[in-house]
């Protein structure tokens, strides 16, 4: 089967997952740009992939997207599937308009997204551009919801799997979780360190709840605010408090397993793939309703979702579970056992029995 797949920009879950997929079909990849506007190339990319890497070019807009009409030359019968997994970004609106021209079947692809009330001119151009596909690969119920909040009919969208955990990134038992020997609970927070993410707010809240309860805590990751995160914890002597760069992904799943719980502030994620991972680790979980992961696996029996702003609620969420080990262990043991199954493995079969079972384009 030969499959053509748009998207933004390379990243390392999404290469892994290209590559994983690429041994079972002939797959072509096409990028709309190098990387973007707000990070660095802070990863580095296998050198051996399993499929054909292409990337466009044209002008550069916002932070990840491109307007390029070079992505027409690429749009043809002979891809079994074309799938789009950037559709509302200029680059992905030509692709549209362009199959539905020539009458080239499509899918959207979308790792979730939080549907909107549909008024304006950029929700009705969404409407037009999304109700138009032939079928829908969505990973959450919000990602129902979205597409057909913009045209999309139920019976055309395919629930699929996504993630960036392996079979062998996963424990084989609950061992590990009831053995952690952190004497004062240990929390951690993996992001980008931007406004958005919350972190800055996780961090005074730390830091004004660390005299009533023994914690550490550790946020991982890379950006702009890093020198913000940094004045503000030596300013105030905040000691319980640690920044660490962005880890390799064997030393960060270390760190999620000797963590005792995993916290997520953002405004607004439309996946949240940190989630995930934490949760595959045995780790309970506090973040925001508006983090589409959090919203579809987090629950009162494995962790706790606030509004983003209610810094009441999550102080009240951070000192309970602070405050009760065993609450926590339950928590952990929960996730794992609801995340074990939740590999690349796995979402390679769901993403494969959706695209194969649909009319090839000729």
């Amino acid at each position: 089967m030969k499959v053509l797949f748009l998207t933004n920009i390379p990243s390392p879950y999404t290469t892994d997952f290209f590559n994983d997929l690429g041994k079972e079909v002939d797959l072509t990849v096409i990028y709309e740009r190098e990387n973007a506007s707000d990070r660095g190339l802070d990863w580095s990319e296998t050198t051996s992939l399993n499929f054909r890497k292409i990337i466009l070019k044209g002008i550069n807009v916002r932070k990840e997207q491109s307007i390029s009409l070079g992505i027409i030359k690429h749009l043809n019968r002979k891809f079994d599937r074309i799938i789009l997994g950037s559709f509302t970004t200029p680059t992905g609106i030509i692709a549209v308009l362009w199959m539905k021209l020539l009458r080239i079947k499509y899918m959207l692809f979308s790792e979730g997204g939080i549907p909107k009330n549909g008024k304006g001119i950029k929700e009705k151009i969404k409407k037009l551009i999304i109700k138009r596909a032939d079928k829908y690969l969505s990973t959450c119920t919000l990602g129902d919801q979205y597409f057909t909040q913009y045209g999309a009919k139920t019976e055309n969208i395919k629930r699929i799997i996504f993630t960036s955990i392996y079979k062998n990134d996963i424990e084989k038992n609950t061992d590990f979780i009831k053995n952690r020997s952190n004497k004062i609970p240990k929390l951690i927070a993996v992001g980008r360190f931007m406004e958005s993410k919350g972190f800055m707010r996780l961090i005074e809240i730390s830091g004004e709840i660390s005299k009533e309860v023994s914690h550490e805590l550790y946020i991982i990751g890379s950006g702009p605010e890093k020198d913000k995160y940094l004045n503000y914890i030596n300013n105030n002597n905040l000691q319980n408090i640690f920044i660490v760069d962005q880890l390799s992904k064997f030393h960060l799943l270390k760190y999620y397993r000797e963590s005792d719980l995993f916290i997520l502030p953002t405004k607004s994620d439309t996946w949240g793939l940190v989630i995930i991972e934490a949760m595959s680790q045995g780790l309970p979980i506090i973040t925001t309703k508006t983090c589409v992961s959090g919203n579809e696996f987090v629950g009162l029996e494995n962790g706790r979702l606030f509004d983003y702003g209610d810094n009441l609620k999550f102080q009240k969420y951070l000192l309970e579970l602070l405050g009760d080990e065993k609450l926590r262990i339950n928590m952990s043991i929960n996730n794992y056992n609801k995340m074990k199954n939740y590999t690349f493995e796995n979402m390679r079969t769901k993403f494969l029995e959706a695209i194969s079972k649909e009319e090839v384009n000729k």
